[in-house]
């Protein structure tokens, strides 16, 4: 497994969107699609943490990005804690 160094060095400059999930509902299984709408201070629309202004419901996390090479340092760190 690479050292985060190493994954640092090799952070790619154009990334492959790979999957896009979310939650409609607080609590329910996270489902597929294949398109979302993104809107900027807003988040994914039709996920449950979309923030509408309208309502001031929604967190803070909008949306989540990460590198699929991230994924086993992530796993790694999150057994330790």
């Amino acid at each position: 497994m690479l050292t985060i160094k190493e994954l640092l060095n090799s952070i790619p400059q154009i990334g492959l969107l790979e999957w896009i999930g979310l939650r409609t509902e607080k609590h329910q299984e996270v489902i597929s699609v294949n398109d979302a709408n993104l809107v900027e201070g807003i988040g994914i629309d039709g996920d449950h943490r979309t923030k509408r202004p309208e309502s001031k419901t929604g967190g803070k996390r909008q949306v989540t990005l990460l590198q699929f090479e991230y994924l086993p340092v992530i796993a790694s760190i999150m057994k330790e804690e």
